[in-house]
């Protein structure tokens, strides 16, 4: 697996985005991991992409998301036309100075949800347009472009929200709690030593109960149901793409014992964490 990380000077000034056309959107290896996020506008395409064990079959006038820190496998996928933006969240957290503006958007940060949304022809061009304004502005940096670029970033993750949340029936809406946007930057952050709707409670200084509120609210879930099932995807990676073997894995998820992780893998998914690696190998 290649590991890909920002290039923050590229263009001799530190800028947090960047572009390519879709055409151009390769890696050395099949297997890759950002430490960024990236937004693809994909007019023509064939194919299926994995983005952690889940595979997405895409059509033309689609657009794809993929968060930092995600497992995406580009064996089966070849891009004709379109073009990829990258960029850190940093890149608009420092405009609005908040730092969870970026789990706002449910397309970035949904468990269970498509990461990815189709569009009508009308829908699709409206896009399209955002997406090539930035990447000529990428390409021919002035002054103001950091500016500029940021607002039409802002306009396009807005629109691109409405149409995900019409599509995908989640809340939509980037006015949310500020609690629960902390609750999902804390399961990026600590899934993998906090197992418990207590602990996260406990740290955002709230009850259990209003904690489930928020999640029912915002994910139409439990708050257990959203870190159980946020867990299992950590644990899949770990199953899928690293050298660990089970006890190894069980003990850097942070649970008791080998038996406790065999069990919770088991009841998720139906079968034990070694059939389930080597199902994905065949």
């Amino acid at each position: 697996m290649l590991k890909l990380t920002f290039d923050r000077k590229k263009y001799g000034k530190e800028i947090l985005i960047d572009s390519v056309d879709a055409d151009n959107f390769k890696s050395p290896e099949n297997i890759i991991s950002t430490n960024f996020y990236t937004v693809g506008c994909l007019n023509k395409c064939r194919g299926a992409i994995e983005i952690n064990t889940r595979y997405t079959p895409f059509l033309k006038q689609s657009v794809i998301f993929m968060p930092p820190h995600q497992h995406i496998d580009l064996t089966k996928i070849r891009f004709d036309d379109g073009i990829f933006l990258f960029f850190e969240g940093e890149f608009l957290d420092q405009f609005f100075n908040d730092s969870f503006f970026i789990f706002k958007f449910d397309f970035f940060h949904s468990i269970d949800k498509p990461s990815y949304v189709n569009l009508s022809s009308e829908q699709f061009n409206s896009v399209f347009g955002l997406f090539k304004d930035i990447h000529s502005d990428i390409k021919q940096f002035r002054s103001d472009s950091e500016h500029y670029i940021r607002s039409l970033l802002y306009h396009l993750l807005i629109k691109l929200n409405r149409f995900y949340a019409d599509q995908h029936q989640t809340h939509g809406s980037v006015n949310k709690n500020l609690n629960f946007l902390r609750f999902r930057q804390m399961l990026e952050q600590h899934i993998k030593h906090r197992h418990s709707v207590q602990e996260y409670a406990d740290a955002l200084n709230i009850s259990r109960t209003h904690l489930n509120k928020l999640s029912k609210l915002y994910l139409g879930n439990t708050s257990k149901e959203v870190i159980r099932a946020r867990l299992l995807l950590e644990a899949k990676k770990e199953i899928l793409y690293s050298q660990k073997n089970i006890s190894e894995i069980a003990h850097d998820l942070n649970f008791s014992d080998p038996p406790n992780f065999f069990r919770f893998f088991r009841q998720l998914t139906g079968q034990s964490p070694q059939k389930y690696r080597k199902d994905f190998s065949k």
